[in-house]
């Protein structure tokens, strides 16, 4: 399904910024915003992503920006969790990385997110 991870930096300081702290921070996942799931998978690593800002069209991207292929980063979860003793399950979501910049919104904005062949997902960011 199209999707989009909400960021929470909690005022970070991006000049000392260092992958520990955001490893300890979860990458500061704030939430997800899911749309809806489709039974029908398209060429995953040649399809394109479309994000657009108040309906204007500003970042693209294709699957193959992430890692190659999005099951990449999927095969590195599954075979980390299985030497850990545990596995993925059915209904889990996991999101395999972004095919855009990371974007700031301020209230009022609101973002799309369209991935060509499989649908969109939005939100807005209110006052």
């Amino acid at each position: 399904c199209p999707a989009f991870e909400v960021i929470e930096d909690r005022g970070a300081d991006y000049k000392k910024l260092d992958v520990r702290e955001l490893v300890a921070e979860n990458s500061w996942n704030g939430g997800i915003v899911l749309g809806a799931f489709s039974p029908k998978w398209p060429d995953l690593e040649a399809i394109e992503g479309v994000v657009e800002l108040n309906g204007a069209r500003i970042d693209t991207g294709h699957g193959r920006d992430v890692l190659g292929h999005p099951f990449e980063p999927l095969a590195w979860l599954a075979t980390h969790l299985a030497r850990r003793g545990s596995m993925l399950r059915r209904g889990d979501v996991v999101l395999t990385g972004s095919m855009a910049p990371t974007r700031f919104p301020v209230p009022g904005d609101r973002f799309r997110f369209t991935l060509a062949g499989l649908g969109d997902v939005s939100a807005d960011f209110t006052a």
